[in-house]
């Protein structure tokens, strides 16, 4: 990267932060303290049903404890309702979602009538009208291997609010991110989310640099999860562990780790 590195920590505020999320924010804010770059704050609260104040606050207050500082973003929970939430953007991002005109059309299909296979798009040419609470909007997707892999994707939820794609693309092409870091579970999410980016933008993601790094496991082998447990950090705190021991933990399972 010959411009100056600008990534971000983007958590979702639906449970308190375990080992996965912090050695994720341990290794983008190592890779962005080493690069000279820029580190935002965005956190990703567009859908509100899971969104916590609790788990916000939790946010800020174990960044600090952990000296995880960054450039960018709200500086605590007031700053971030009246600043920073993406239930601000609602407007915004519908307006992006209009902008694709005959790349996106109203859907009324239910989970339970799709089942767990991608969507094929059954209410592409019915001409429906946007309702909330009624039908979502979809965005028609032209390439045959993501369609086989997504089927077409949702952008506008039901109950009316963007849906995650939506917001997490439209936030980094503003925010200007060229560095994305996330786990390896996510690599098909980075392969349409640059779809996506394309269809805003025509340079989209072009620029953007994505590493995808291991996943941290449990005993058992299974990918740790939010559930508040032994790898929480509310769990750690409570057994005495310090900043600087929690520390020590994420260098040592980051340091074979390679941009």
């Amino acid at each position: 990267m010959s411009s100056k590195v600008i990534s971000r920590m983007a958590p979702t505020p639906s449970g308190f932060l375990h080992l996965g999320n912090l050695t994720n924010f341990y290794f983008i804010h190592k890779i962005i303290h080493e690069k000279k770059g820029s580190l935002w704050l965005r956190i990703d609260d567009c859908d509100g049903t899971r969104s916590r104040d609790s788990y916000i606050e939790h946010l800020f207050e174990s960044l600090r404890f952990l000296e995880l500082d960054w450039d960018n973003g709200p500086h605590d929970l007031t700053d971030f309702k009246n600043n920073f939430s993406q239930n601000l953007k609602k407007e915004k991002y519908f307006e992006k979602v209009n902008s694709l005109g005959d790349k996106v059309y109203a859907c009324s299909c239910s989970r339970s009538e799709i089942g767990n296979q991608p969507y094929q798009g059954t209410c592409r040419n019915l001409n429906l009208s946007f309702v909330p609470g009624k039908t979502s909007l979809r965005i028609k997707v032209e390439d045959q291997d993501l369609f086989t892999e997504f089927g077409d994707v949702i952008l506008w939820r039901k109950d009316d609010g963007p849906a995650y794609h939506l917001a997490s693309v439209l936030d980094d092409l503003e925010m200007k991110v060229n560095l994305i870091i996330r786990g390896a579970d996510l690599e098909p999410t980075s392969r349409f989310q640059k779809y996506l980016a394309s269809q805003f933008d025509p340079m989209g993601f072009s620029k953007v640099t994505f590493f995808h790094h291991p996943l941290l496991r449990d005993q058992n082998g299974e990918k740790l999860s939010k559930s508040r447990g032994v790898y929480s950090l509310v769990d750690m705190r409570a057994k005495g562990m310090t900043a600087s021991k929690i520390k020590e933990d994420l260098l040592r399972l980051t340091k074979d780790w390679k941009l």
